[in-house]
């Protein structure tokens, strides 16, 4: 439970930078898609927590299906991560490095 917390401060953290440079469109990609992927731990973490405290197959189930969209969400979180990570670099490399990069 305490990594959801880091994942939370990490989120919190990221919006409060993001306020500092607001037109860089790979922060903001890469602040959503960490907003995604704490979206999706939290769900996974209901789901994995439900699975534990139930006896009931269909409460198992619909734990395991809410883990798996979990799962998926921090998956699309990070590939929005890795856009925007993506998107910084070749920024700063065109503000710093001469020369045609894309």
């Amino acid at each position: 439970m305490g990594s959801i917390y880091c994942q939370f401060a990490e989120a919190i953290y990221l919006s409060q930078l993001e306020k500092l440079q607001p037109d860089s469109s790979g922060e903001l990609k890469n602040l959503v898609g960490q907003w995604v992927m704490t979206v999706g731990q939290a769900l996974e973490a209901i789901g994995q927590t439900t699975q534990s405290l139930t006896n009931e197959e269909k409460q198992q189930i619909d734990a395991q299906i809410q883990g798996i969209q979990g799962d998926a969400l921090q998956a699309l979180g990070s590939a929005l991560q890795f856009v925007g990570g993506k998107e910084m670099l070749i920024d700063y490399l065109k503000e710093n490095i001469d020369g045609d990069i894309s």
